[in-house]
């Protein structure tokens, strides 16, 4: 019988910690569709200040596929972000996210897309073109803290 009444007892702490984990999963993934959304509606509408506002100050960018085509590497930091941005973005004039389907699970927001860019060109002639697009951002205590871009450059 006390067996019996320890197994019970072990049962309902570890129902009662599975339930604790689920709330705070359930807490956090709400509290990264907040903060990443935000931050994504700033990066669409390349506002930088509101894109700086939410990130963390040891954050990181990362364009994987821009690497060969660019020459973009890593960035670290909340200023090596943004001076990135700044510059590598400066031609750029909008952005709109197509066909966007985005998911959020813990500190981890994905959204996937047929991205619409806007850019000028050397004649100063605004270019329309559009790319696949996934982007992934890990949020932690309301800052995004990781940013990773992966497009489809052979458009």
């Amino acid at each position: 019988m006390r067996r019996f009444a320890l197994i019970l007892m072990f049962l309902a702490a570890a129902v009662a910690v599975s339930a604790q984990k689920q709330q705070d999963f359930e807490t956090t993934t709400a509290a990264t569709e907040v903060t990443a959304k935000k931050y994504f509606d700033s990066y669409m509408k390349l506002d930088w200040n509101g894109v700086e506002g939410l990130l963390a100050s040891d954050a990181t960018f990362e364009d994987a596929a821009a690497e060969i085509p660019y020459g973009w590497k890593k960035q670290t930091g909340k200023d090596n972000v943004m001076k990135h941005f700044r510059k590598e973005y400066a031609a750029l004039t909008g952005m709109n996210a197509n066909n966007l389907h985005s998911y959020f699970s813990g500190e981890v927001a994905v959204f996937e897309m047929e991205l619409e860019y806007r850019v000028k060109n050397a004649k100063s002639e605004i270019v329309t073109a559009t790319m696949p697009l996934v982007t992934i951002l890990t949020v932690r205590s309301g800052l995004v803290i990781d940013h990773k871009d992966f497009g489809d450059y052979r458009r």
